[in-house]
């Protein structure tokens, strides 16, 4: 209230019913809004195009990190680098037939020359076993398959 009180003068002030003060959110709950964003990115992706889709804690503590640059925008920077670097990417290669019926999406962080970027990648080969260990949107550490990437003009850069 102090602050205000500099700021404005006291006419503008008593015409104010109540002053809210918003904090930065702490990194665990930047996290949190993270994985509620990706649980509905999995089922997106789930209820369009029956496929999985798991992310790796690097793409999570990267897209985390990236929100903790703005802390003034609070979640909506977190939901628009989900919406724009995973969301639609993947929409976009769903639509172009590129991501089948029970396929299981890793999505990971790639190092490139240009620093770091959330890439793609599928399993086509043990869907069924997979299908049955994944719930919506778990967490992998490191995707246990070959470098199988969706497309590269999918890859997200920074």
């Amino acid at each position: 209230m102090r602050a205000a009180r500099k700021q404005f003068p006291l006419k503008f002030l008593n015409r104010i019913d109540s002053i809210v003060v918003f904090q930065p959110f702490t990194h665990e709950t930047l996290r949190q809004i993270c994985a509620d964003n990706l649980d509905y990115v999995h089922n997106e992706i789930k209820k369009n195009f029956s496929a999985l889709v798991a992310f790796s804690d690097k793409a999570i503590e990267f897209l985390v990190a990236e929100a903790e640059e703005h802390p003034e925008e609070g979640a909506a920077i977190l939901k628009h680098k989900i919406e724009t670097r995973v969301l639609k990417p993947l929409l976009r290669a769903g639509m172009r037939g590129k991501i089948d019926k029970l396929d299981i999406i890793f999505v990971d962080v790639t190092e490139t020359g240009n620093g770091k970027k959330i890439s793609f990648f599928y399993d086509k080969r043990e869907r069924t076993a997979i299908n049955l260990l994944l719930g919506p949107g778990d967490i992998v550490d490191k995707p246990n398959i070959e470098n199988n990437a969706i497309e590269d003009s999918l890859d997200t850069q920074i």
